[in-house]
């Protein structure tokens, strides 16, 4: 069967069960036979082998029920570094990646220490460490499944900079930072039932923080001051729903400065402080 057929193939299968169908069908064929997407397009008519077939339709029939695309393929790019993900790991979104990069500008000190917390499947510190090895940095997750693909990334990625811990709290490491980033939990209960399949196949306590939302946000800003040097930068994902709230909890904080930022959508989508200490 060539590429250009079992293109159209999967598309028409997956047409009435995700969005972007040619997409997703692009991707799980580009994972399967190994070349790039763009590639895909300029090797339309060359043949593929049965074997590899047969994987395309296994993968493309766990799509169509709406497994998230990330499991299916066991890998998720983030920022471009290809990271193991598996079935129950909170899947990163293309909002994490902005945020990745504003703290990797802000990591200009040499040997810089970095709390990510509530880090999920590690894609932010994983990422940080990456790409700043004279960096520390100490990632925490309760979940263990997220926390066993962390480890499996670190091993992966041979980086001995990154320490990851299985915990809840915020004070595990006993010790301050020169910056906190999380992507915690910031989605109102009320809201769950109306999020789309795929994302309520996910973690529900990384997705849901309370009835406002804030719940996670609430109990970061309460602790700061356990994790945080003086003049410490905080850098945290939050939702488009809450921002009087949240500014509320902002300007009763001990806080030097803050401003919330939008992200490529125009929401709002992050905030930005320093710690009064």
């Amino acid at each position: 069967m060539t590429i250009d057929k079992i293109y159209r193939n999967v598309s028409s299968l997956l047409k009435d069960s995700v969005d972007d169908e040619g997409i997703n069908a692009s991707l799980i064929i580009s994972d399967v036979i190994g070349i790039g997407r763009n590639e895909l397009v300029l090797n339309n008519s060359m043949e593929i082998n049965s074997a590899q077939v047969k994987k395309i339709y296994r993968l493309a029939a766990l799509r169509k029920k709406k497994l998230p695309l990330s499991w299916v393929l066991k890998s998720h790019n983030f920022c471009g570094m290809e990271l193991l993900i598996k079935n129950g790991v909170f899947v990163p979104r293309p909002e994490t990646e902005e945020l990745a990069e504003m703290v990797l500008k802000q990591m200009t000190e040499e040997k810089i220490s970095i709390l990510d917390f509530c880090a999920g499947s590690g894609a932010i510190g994983l990422y940080l460490a990456y790409r700043n090895k004279s960096a520390s940095v100490y990632a925490i997750e309760k979940l263990k499944n997220s926390y066993s693909i962390m480890i499996e990334n670190k091993k992966r990625f041979n980086l001995n900079n990154y320490f990851p811990a299985n915990s809840s709290r915020i004070d595990f490491f006993r010790r301050k930072f020169d910056i906190l980033l999380s992507n915690p939990p910031y989605i109102p209960s009320y809201m769950y039932e109306s999020l789309p399949d795929d994302v309520r196949l996910e973690p529900k306590s990384a997705l849901i923080s309370g009835d406002d939302g804030l719940l996670m946000i609430k109990y970061i800003f309460k602790n700061l001051n356990k994790v945080l040097k003086k003049n410490g930068i905080i850098f945290i994902e939050i939702g488009e729903y809450y921002t009087e709230k949240l500014i509320k909890i902002l300007l009763s904080s001990n806080l030097k400065s803050f401003e919330i930022l939008k992200d490529f959508n125009k929401k709002d989508r992050f905030i930005k402080a320093v710690y009064n200490g």
